[in-house]
This record gives C-alpha cells, structure tokens and sequence, in this order.
C-alpha cells in the first residue's frame, strides 16, 4: 500500500523535495538559519516564476542577438 501511495506521489514528493533545496539555498543566501526562515511554497513559487521568466528573456535576447531570431507569427515585407 506504501508503495503505491508513493508511486502516485512522485511528482508532489520531487516537487516538495525541490522547495526543500530551494529553501535552504536561499537561508545560505541569505546568511540564515534554514529553521529560522519564513519562506513558503508561495515564495517558491514566485522565484519559479520569475527565473522561467529571465531565462525566457535571456534565451530571446541571445537567439536575437545571434541572428538566428525571425518572426514566426507574421511575416514583414
């Protein structure tokens, strides 16, 4: 039963097991004790967000920059 309960929580455990690393690199970045720090999983979520975001960004502007960018959406003559 155990194990099948752990089967259907993979993708919650890897995820709460990233929160968990997330959480303790940010207290190291910050120089605080990881029991002591009051981040959540809304917090986590948040820098989710916005480093999907910056990498969304930073791969646009390389592939701009590269020269290998061209519209896809509409063609301009």
């Amino acid at each position: 039963m155990i194990e099948l309960c752990a089967r259907d929580l993979t993708h919650e455990i890897e995820a709460y097991e990233g929160f968990r690393s997330w959480r303790e690199n940010e207290a190291r970045r910050r120089g605080e004790d990881n029991a002591k720090l009051t981040l959540n999983r809304v917090d986590w979520a948040e820098a989710q967000r916005t480093e999907a975001i910056e990498r969304m960004h930073r791969k646009r502007q390389e592939s701009y920059l590269s020269g290998n960018w061209s519209p896809t959406l509409f063609k301009v003559r």
